[in-house]
């Protein structure tokens, strides 16, 4: 997260309210969403900023069906500080398209 245009996200953060993050894998749009009761901001560990830049390689390659200069864009972190979030997920849910999008998932289950 780039804090300049994440300046409200961070606040709440910050002031302990709850969170709710969705993750995707880009090539099935297979999606998990997470939510907590609350989440700290953490310092970036060695090789973060690198992780996150190949990440957006790798995401560049498997949208085929957009152009790259649109998917760089909205990837870009762009100029600025990232920061990093830790959260301990209280309630988890499906949230790939389709009939099961929404319905929680039973602790220990695996999406």
């Amino acid at each position: 997260m780039v804090e300049a245009r994440s300046r409200q996200v961070l606040e709440d953060l910050r002031a302990g309210r709850p969170i709710a993050v969705v993750f995707t894998h880009s090539p099935t749009l297979r999606s998990l969403q997470l939510k907590a009761r609350h989440a700290r901001l953490v310092p970036l560990e060695l090789g973060d900023r690198e992780r996150v830049d190949a990440h957006v390689n790798t995401v560049v390659t498997q949208w085929t069906y957009a152009p790259e200069p649109y998917v760089r864009t909205l990837l870009a972190t762009g100029p600025g500080e990232l920061v990093a979030i830790e959260l301990e997920p209280s309630a988890a849910f499906d949230q790939t398209p389709g009939p099961q999008a929404g319905v929680a998932l039973s602790k220990g289950a695996r999406s």
